[in-house]
């Protein structure tokens, strides 16, 4: 087999994995076992239903080779590692086999560089908290340039504004890894933060939140720490996916939604009024250079009426 014939099926795998597609989309083209260094080497998020059937296929594929399981569930773990270790160790005449590892944190995992490709079989949960905080969104950026986005604020009782937002890409760094500088906004508005060095995700999720739980800190005279506790219990055991269509420049085309409502059934929403049906909507996708293509979070008012309260950042363009 040709190491381009690898190269080939090693992107397809990995498109197969991104979609969660089911074990069987790659039949093996070989019966007997490559050597290692010919394998598509493989690790498994998500041990339990999905997961299971996926790892069954892929250990029934000789030309890949299962180096690592995650899963937070102790019983789904160890369940997994076993099987793997069994299986290799039954087609090796020493019958032994103890080469896969297994993880509690999935960002154990990805910072593997010795995987070529990662099968997702997780609850939505950690789809979101993936695809937001551990995707090298910026991997699409190969050289120094500036990714600009527009912001608009609107919402009752309020003049509203529109400005933008830069994320500068200053060096290109190994391994995937960008060093980051920003403007966040102008004059009186700009929010200064500080640089970022070696990065390979795209920090403007991150920038965003901070400034909306600024936002509503100084709306409400509520905790900061409070706010930012409930995003993120959203992104742990809430979170909302699905696909949508988006239109950039005239180009259809299709995008992840991960929809958040940190505030549902709240015990302390009534301290802060319409705060209970706020929602923050992420939409991504890696046709977008930096991966994201808008931020949005959303007070609804009455039904039919304009929100109380809207903010968001869109992709414009990149330039140098």
């Amino acid at each position: 087999m040709g190491r381009s014939n690898i190269l080939s099926r090693r992107q397809f795998v990995g498109r197969a994995g991104a979609t969660l597609a089911a074990p069987f989309v790659l039949p093996s083209l070989v019966h007997a076992r490559p050597d290692p260094s010919e394998r598509i080497t493989m690790g498994l998020i998500g041990c339990g239903g999905m997961g299971r059937g996926n790892l069954n296929g892929f250990l029934n594929m000789p030309d890949v080779q299962v180096l690592a399981v995650c899963d937070p569930d102790v019983v789904q773990r160890n369940a997994a590692k076993n099987r793997v270790e069994q299986k290799y160790a039954a087609e090796r005449e020493s019958g032994t086999y103890k080469g896969c590892d297994d993880y509690v944190d999935y960002r154990e995992l990805l910072a593997r560089d010795d995987i070529d490709t990662i099968i997702q079989a997780t609850p939505d949960h950690w789809h979101a908290q993936i695809l937001l905080f551990d995707t090298p969104h910026l991997e699409n950026v190969t050289t120094p340039l500036t990714l600009t986005y527009d912001f608009l604020q609107r919402g009752e009782g309020s003049a509203g504004f529109e400005d933008k937002v830069d994320l500068i890409v200053t060096e290109i760094l190994p391994e995937g890894r960008r060093n980051l500088e920003f403007r966040f906004l102008s004059g009186e508005r700009q929010r200064v933060f500080q640089p970022i060095s070696s990065f390979s995700g795209n920090p403007l999720v991150m920038l965003f939140l901070q400034w909306d739980v600024e936002q509503m800190k100084e709306a409400t005279g509520g905790s900061a720490r409070y706010f930012r506790n409930r995003i993120r219990y959203a992104f742990h055991d809430r979170a909302e996916l699905d696909e949508v269509e988006i239109d950039l420049a005239g180009r259809a085309l299709v995008a992840t939604r991960v929809t958040i409502r940190p505030f549902a059934g709240d015990r302390l929403s009534d301290r802060f009024p319409g705060f209970e049906q706020k929602y923050y909507e992420f939409l991504m996708t890696p046709e977008v250079p930096g991966g994201i293509y808008r931020i949005k979070a959303v007070t609804p008012a009455a039904e039919g009426a304009a929100p109380r309260q809207e903010e968001s950042v869109t992709f414009r363009g990149k330039g140098t």
